[in-house]
C-alpha cells in the first residue's frame, strides 16, 4: 500500500568541500543564466534526472536515479535544486 503525505519533504543540499562548491557554483551559475532563472534551471535539472537512465542497474548513477524518481516528488527535487543554488549564493 502506498503512503501518501500531505506535505513535501525538504531535502537539504549535500555537503560540499570548498573545491566542489566552487566547481558546482560555476556550473550552476551557467545553467541559471542559460535557463534565465533559478526556477527554470531547477526544472531542467530535474528533467535531466528523470530522463536519464543507465543500462546497468547496479551503478551509483542508476541507484540515485531510482531514488530520485521513485521516492521523491518532482516538487521535492526542484526544491532540492533551489536549496542547493541558495546554499551556493546563486539564484536569489
Amino acid at each position: 500500500m502506498a503512503i501518501n503525505f500531505q506535505e513535501d519533504l525538504v531535502i537539504p543540499p549535500l555537503p560540499l568541500s570548498d573545491v566542489e562548491a566552487v566547481a558546482l557554483s560555476k556550473h550552476y551559475a551557467a545553467a541559471i543564466t542559460s535557463a534565465e532563472s533559478a526556477e527554470a534551471a531547477a526544472r531542467v535539472a530535474v528533467d535531466n534526472i528523470i530522463e536519464s537512465a543507465s543500462e546497468d542497474g547496479n551503478t551509483e548513477h542508476q541507484r540515485l536515479h531510482r531514488l530520485y524518481t521513485q521516492v521523491y516528488t518532482r516538487t521535492e527535487l526542484e526544491n532540492l535544486m533551489l536549496n542547493t543554488y541558495a546554499s551556493l549564493g546563486l539564484g536569489g
